[in-house]
């Protein structure tokens, strides 16, 4: 129900994030989305009291949301460690795609602060990249002949480009297709035959 004060919030937070995913963060307003929720503006202020509160808010529940994914993936006991890194990619692939580059821009010009807890927070791939890629190399999914203390920082380094406007502003590409690209690179150079295999054989979560 609206009047539950949980769902209230629930309900701003997710329109919000796609009016920022529509117009980005400058483009944000108060005043639209108000008109899209057919809720006053006294109503949303009171569960944000400033537009700064409810985009803080709103990158929070992205982060949490990016936190959710990966470990519901690192809990499925049943998946080999490189259907788990496939999975992983392609979680950060449909984040990615829901975002556009200009909110991601904003993001990184108007809240330095946030942006810093963001890349902080991609950090933590590092270890998580390494734990699986050791995993993968002691089941013989990963080559020996890798170092995956440099395959891990080079992967994340990958992925933490992915979030970096300026690449695809510059290049003129979208991050979906660079992360296929990405995908296939992975198979070829990083895996063995039963590696390669797993990352064809694995099914969406």
């Amino acid at each position: 129900m609206i009047n539950n004060p949980t769902n209230k919030r629930a309900l701003i937070l997710s329109t919000a994030l796609e009016e920022i995913g529509t117009y980005g963060i400058r483009g944000f307003t108060i005043d639209r989305l108000a008109k899209e929720l057919g809720m006053s503006k006294k109503t949303i202020y009171g569960e944000f009291p400033t537009r700064d509160d409810l985009l803080r808010a709103c990158f929070s529940q992205i982060r949490d949301k990016i936190q959710s994914h990966f470990d519901i993936i690192l809990g499925h006991e049943d998946q080999s460690p490189v259907q788990k890194f496939a999975y992983i990619i392609r979680s950060v692939q449909e984040i990615v795609g829901e975002v556009n580059i200009g909110a991601i821009n904003d993001l990184k010009q108007t809240y330095p602060d946030e942006w810093k807890r963001f890349e902080a927070f991609r950090g933590n791939l590092l270890t998580m990249f390494y734990n699986l890629l050791k995993s993968g190399q002691e089941q013989g999914l990963v080559r020996k002949d890798i170092n995956i203390q440099i395959a891990a920082v080079l992967h994340i380094n990958i992925i933490n480009r992915l979030f970096q406007p300026e690449f695809f502003l510059s290049n003129n590409i979208t991050p979906i297709d660079t992360i296929e690209v990405y995908l296939t690179i992975l198979t070829g150079g990083l895996l063995t035959a039963r590696g390669q295999q797993e990352m064809e054989t694995y099914h969406p979560l």
